[in-house]
C-alpha cells in the first residue's frame, strides 16, 4: 500500500507543482508539416522547433494521450535538449493543438514519420526521438516499420504502454479512474475542434458524455481508423509484441508503482525484448520521478532529462 501511494505521489506532485508555478515555455519557432490520410487526406500537423546553432542533431518530443506539444513534461525535456547543444521538435500529435485538424489514436506513427520526413529536419544527420506515455507506444510502433528513417540512431520510451488492452483495462481499477477522467478531458477537448471543422464518427455530445477509455476506443477510435472492433485496435496497434524484434537501440523507463501504465502490463513483453532494448525500472510515477532518480547504468543520480540525454550521447 505505502509503495502504491508513492506511485500516486509521484504521478500527482509535478503535476500539481506546474499548475502552482508552471514551467517556462521556451521561445521556439512554429513549425508544421502535412501528413496524408486515407479519409481525410492532407493533415495539417503543427510544433515547436528549436534549431541550436551549429547542431547536426535534432530530438523528436512526442507527448502522451490527451497532452501537447505543451504539456510539462515535453517542456522539461526540451530545456535538457538545449542545454544539451540539440536542436529540437515538440510534435503536436494531430489535433492536439486544438485546431480541429484531427483526431488520433496510441499508433498513429503516420504522424512521427511525417515529423520526420518534413523539411526543416532534413539538414539534420542525426535524429533521436524520446516518447512520452502514449508517445513512447507511438514511437516504439514507428520503430519497428520498414522504411523508418535511418537518421535515427536511438529511442527512449518513458513510462509507454505495450498492450493496449491490458491499459485500457487496468485504468478502469478506482485508482486509476482520475488519471482516465484527466485523459478524457484533453481528448474530448481534441473532439469538440475537430467535429467543428470534419466529420466526425459521433455527436459531440455523446462524446463528451463518454465516461471510459473503452468507451472512447469503441466509439471514436474504431470507427474513425477503420478498425473493425475494439478488440482489433488493441490487437493490431499494441507494440509490445513487436519489442521482440527490436533493433533499434531504445531506452525503455518503467516505474514500478506507475498508477496509469502498470507494471503487470509491461513485465510479460518487456521479459521478451531483444538485446536492443535497455530496460530501466525505477522508482517514481506515470511520467513523474524523484530528483536523486538514478537509471541503471548510469552514474549520476538526479533528475531524469539529464540522464536521458546522457544515454543518447551513447549513439553518436
Amino acid at each position: 500500500m505505502r509503495r502504491s501511494l508513492h506511485g500516486h505521489f509521484w504521478t500527482l506532485t509535478p503535476h500539481v507543482l506546474h499548475v502552482l508555478r508552471p514551467e517556462p515555455v521556451p521561445r521556439d519557432e512554429p513549425w508544421h508539416t502535412h501528413v496524408d490520410d486515407p479519409r481525410h487526406g492532407p493533415v495539417r500537423l503543427t510544433g515547436w522547433l528549436r534549431e541550436a546553432p551549429h547542431a547536426d542533431t535534432c530530438v523528436v518530443l512526442v507527448h502522451g494521450l490527451g497532452g501537447s506539444a505543451d504539456s510539462r513534461y515535453v517542456l522539461c525535456a526540451a530545456r535538457e535538449a538545449l542545454g544539451a547543444g540539440m536542436s529540437y521538435l515538440r510534435l503536436h500529435c494531430r489535433g492536439a493543438d486544438r485546431s480541429g485538424e484531427d483526431i488520433y489514436h496510441a499508433a498513429l506513427s503516420d504522424d512521427l514519420r511525417a515529423a520526420l520526413a518534413s523539411p526543416a529536419l532534413a539538414r539534420y544527420r542525426r535524429l533521436y526521438v524520446i516518447g512520452f506515455s502514449m508517445g513512447g507506444h507511438m514511437a516504439l510502433r514507428w520503430a519497428h516499420e520498414p522504411d523508418r528513417d535511418p537518421r535515427v540512431r536511438a529511442l527512449v520510451a518513458v513510462c509507454a504502454p505495450l498492450d493496449l488492452a491490458y491499459g485500457a483495462r487496468a485504468i478502469q481499477r478506482p485508482g486509476g479512474r482520475p488519471y482516465q477522467w484527466h485523459v478524457l478531458r484533453g481528448l474530448k477537448d481534441i473532439y469538440r475542434a475537430a467535429a467543428a471543422r470534419r466529420a466526425m464518427p459521433i455527436s459531440v455530445a455523446r462524446a463528451m458524455s463518454i465516461r471510459t477509455i473503452l468507451e472512447w476506443d469503441d466509439e471514436v477510435v474504431v470507427p474513425r481508423f477503420g478498425w473493425r472492433d475494439r478488440a482489433h485496435y488493441y490487437e493490431a496497434a499494441s507494440a509490445g509484441p513487436m519489442l521482440e524484434g527490436c533493433d533499434l537501440p531504445t531506452l525503455f523507463v518503467a516505474a514500478h508503482e506507475d498508477p496509469v501504465v502498470t507494471a503487470g502490463g509491461l513485465r510479460p513483453w518487456l521479459e521478451r525484448a531483444s538485446d536492443a532494448v535497455e530496460i530501466a525500472w525505477t522508482e517514481g510515477g506515470h511520467i513523474g520521478f524523484p530528483d536523486d532518480l538514478r537509471l541503471a547504468g548510469d552514474d549520476h543520480a538526479g533528475p531524469l532529462e539529464p540522464q536521458l540525454f546522457r544515454w543518447l550521447h551513447r549513439f553518436r
